[in-house]
């Protein structure tokens, strides 16, 4: 390689002064870093931007890592690192350590000075009250983007509010929005468009219920939706869980007599396996007798009684059992809790035993008998199997008419297209809100359930019924909400418009839905205005008015380079109240990712009660001083026509639906507790709302949006939070907040 040894010197020689040009070079790239962050903070009386902070890291990120790596090692390709050098290397990571805390340090300088000032706007908006550091900061913090975050009743609301009186006090334009008002951002479009030239006025029509409602039942004549609508009864709609939902023997019997599995010819019976073998037979014209006895008299060993199959065709000498096994072959739970996954293998071994007794007899009886399976059911494969099983037995089929299933579905479930039109209703806001349209919900349909051959069907027969809606409803209405809003933004790419705003505030933003953020985003992207984000990830509502809490946990996702305020004193909450908010709210989510600190002596008098009462809302009410200020809640807009009939002389008592519920109340009352017809929550609902299919990122587990409606609820409240319950049939979930 070398022709000798002078020509190995030069080398060295040359890559030594290369090596040490290198180091020049990022001194000097050192000494212009120290520059700028001069500049970054150089006046004194000016709010340093968490994004100029970020531009800075950016820019000088990769001399910080080589400066870093350098002094890590003491080595460079093993050549020592010159002595000169370790002195500037070590500023420059000295800078990127502190730069964080001394942007934080600059700007509690620069705020302090207008602390009078905004100590004025928060008393302005909350009288008589002292604004905390959180808050002060929240106040005069002047980030471009700006996350209000915390748990519930920590004054997020307040800060923000305060905030808009201090901006505009400096002579600011100020725009304040709810997240969770679709009519708040319908206004500012309105302006947008307006100014565009154009003219979208709301196609006046019904509300969206009345609407799925009135669809349905004009639907009814035609032959192929009827027919989906018939078919989605007799495979999704029932409550269907089955024992091996449960932990107990006693936790599926009170399910089973809560949500009792009723058959369309009338008969109570013992699961919604055997439901759906019953409303199969009655709906193909079969004959069957339920628990009938034996055509021999036997008893099975150590029963009681003589053996009587489940179903039994008397026209065919024919008899149906359903056992209950699970996909891996195990049976359910015994009593005393011991199961064939233990080893020990009793309720496995006496149901095998017990079949293999059942058709022994059968066989001597020369009776045929057809065995089904929980685990079928599950699979979505138990009818189609029985229908072959049937036909192989020469079973006649006397088909009903769907006039007939119809007319009986209706008469035995009279809240069948109430379910219905809830359910699509929340898939429609969705759709809607995200501005997908068919052709990419059926693939997301596809794609996403392909690990379940149930869900996928539920899903696809769900979306048979939502799609004809969501095609009739863009063709009656052509501007809702949702469109105008997304209108209104597509504008703001396309068009020069002046936008009057150098302050956007967005309250309750874990309310916010995708078109309302499409808008939002747009408006920051284009104009050079900043925004304030206010919310809490605890109460996030996926699905109504196509809600979607990413926007609030991700929100450096879609809003980068913002700053956090995280606050962390709860206010206006007794102690015992926010202690079981949190137990019930967070339940299993692991989402702790603040502690909050709480004031234990607030407000002395309040006795932070959670209460369940079988009592009627009407004497509950009475029962309580005029003087006290009430909230009564409810889940579902249905619930509202039986509420306001209620006749008081409290002039306190405001009626709400929990989307729309806000502020603080003496007592607050929630009076969606029942476990059935429409429940809290119903599970006919969530399990064919098909949201989770289109929002980016859906609840982690099922009803956790439910959840966070209760924790909202509770957080309402003062003094007093009141649960009205029937004594027997109540939700689970009241009685989880309660118990303890």
């Amino acid at each position: 390689m070398f022709k000798g040894f002078s020509d190995y010197l030069k080398y060295k020689k040359q890559e030594k002064a290369e090596f040490l040009s290198m180091l020049d070079e990022l001194v000097k790239n050192i000494v212009t870093a120290e520059l700028e962050f001069k500049i970054v903070f150089e006046d004194k009386n000016a709010y340093v931007d968490v994004r100029k902070v970020n531009d800075w890291k950016n820019k000088f990120s990769a001399t910080h890592d080589n400066a870093s790596s350098y002094l890590k090692g003491g080595m460079i390709e093993k050549k020592k690192l010159p002595g000169k050098y370790e002195a500037p290397f070590k500023r420059i990571v000295d800078l990127y350590s502190v730069i964080d805390s001394h942007r934080k340090k600059h700007n509690k300088a620069v705020v302090m000075v207008g602390k009078d000032d905004a100590t004025a706007a928060f008393e302005k908006i909350c009288p008589g009250c002292t604004p905390t550091e959180k808050q002060l900061n929240a106040i005069l913090g002047d980030d471009k983007r700006i996350l209000f975050s915390g748990a519930p009743s920590t004054g997020k609301t307040t800060a923000l509010l305060a905030k808009s009186e201090f901006l505009k006090s400096k002579g600011n334009n100020v725009l304040l929005l709810n997240g969770g008002k679709l009519d708040d951002f319908t206004a500012i479009s309105y302006e947008i468009l307006k100014k565009a030239g154009e003219n979208a006025t709301k196609t006046p029509c019904e509300d969206m219920t009345t609407l799925i409602k009135n669809f349905i039942n004009n639907k009814l004549s035609d032959s192929s939706y009827r027919g989906r609508l018939i078919d989605y009864y007799f495979n999704f709609h029932s409550a269907g869980k089955s024992v091996f939902d449960f932990d107990t023997a006693k936790d599926y019997e009170k399910y089973i007599s809560l949500y009792q599995p009723i058959t369309l010819n009338g008969e109570k019976v013992k699961s919604y396996e055997e439901l759906a073998v019953a409303n199969f037979l009655f709906s193909i014209g079969v004959n069957y007798d339920y628990n009938a006895p034996f055509a021999k008299d036997c008893n099975l060993q150590g029963a009681r009684s003589r053996y009587k199959p489940d179903f039994t065709l008397p026209d065919y000498n024919i008899c149906i059992n359903i056992y209950e096994k699970n996909a891996d072959g195990n049976a359910f739970f015994e009593d005393n809790g011991i199961t064939s996954v233990d080893g020990l293998g009793n309720s496995t071994d006496f149901l095998n035993n017990r079949i293999l007794e059942i058709r022994e007899l059968h066989s001597k009886a020369e009776i045929p008998l057809i065995e089904c399976y929980t685990y079928e059911k599950e699979a979505g494969n138990m009818l189609s199997r029985l229908q072959n099983s049937l036909s192989s037995y020469k079973v006649k089929f006397n088909i009903k008419t769907d006039d007939e299933l119809l007319k009986c579905i209706l008469e035995r479930d009279k809240n069948f297209i109430d379910i219905i039109a809830e359910s699509i209703k929340l898939s429609i806001e969705t759709i809607l809100a995200t501005g997908e349209n068919e052709e990419t919900i059926l693939t997301l349909s596809r794609t996403k359930s392909k690990a379940s051959a149930i869900l996928y069907k539920r899903r696809e027969r769900m979306l048979s019924l939502i799609l004809p809606f969501f095609n009739y409803y863009k063709d009656v209405v052509k501007w809702d909400d949702f469109s105008i809003i997304r209108h209104a933004a597509n504008k703001l790419t396309t068009t020069d418009i002046p936008f009057d705003y150098n302050y956007i505030l967005v309250d309750d933003a874990e309310n916010l839905n995708a078109a309302s953020a499409l808008l939002l985003s747009k408006i920051v992207e284009k104009y050079d205005c900043k925004i304030v984000f206010a919310g809490c990830d605890w109460t996030s509502a996926v699905g109504i008015a196509g809600i979607d809490p990413v926007y609030l946990r991700d929100f450096g996702r879609f809003f980068p380079g913002y700053d956090e305020v995280t606050f962390d004193k709860v206010m206006d909450l007794p102690y015992s109240i926010y202690s079981a908010m949190v137990d019930f709210a967070l339940n299993d989510s692991g989402n702790y990712e603040y502690n909050p600190t709480l004031n234990k002596n607030y407000n002395g008098s309040a006795s932070g009660k959670i209460e369940k009462t079988t009592k009627s809302l009407q004497d509950v009410i009475e029962a309580i001083p005029a003087d006290k200020t009430i909230l009564v809640l409810y889940r579902y807009e249905h619930e509202f026509a039986s509420l306001k009939n209620i006749s008081t002389a409290n002039k306190n008592i405001k009626y709400s639906s929990i989307f729309d519920s806000c502020g603080k109340y003496d007592v607050v009352i929630w009076t969606s507790t029942k476990y059935t017809d429409f429940g809290f929550p119903d599970e006919r609902i969530c399990l064919n709302n098909i949201s989770d299919l289109i929002l980016r990122r859906p609840d982690t587990y099922f009803f956790i949006g439910e959840r966070n409606l209760l924790c909202k609820a509770v957080s309402h409240t003062k003094d007093r939070f009141i649960f009205v319950c029937d004594n027997f049939d109540v939700s689970d979930y009241i009685i989880e907040i309660t118990e303890d």
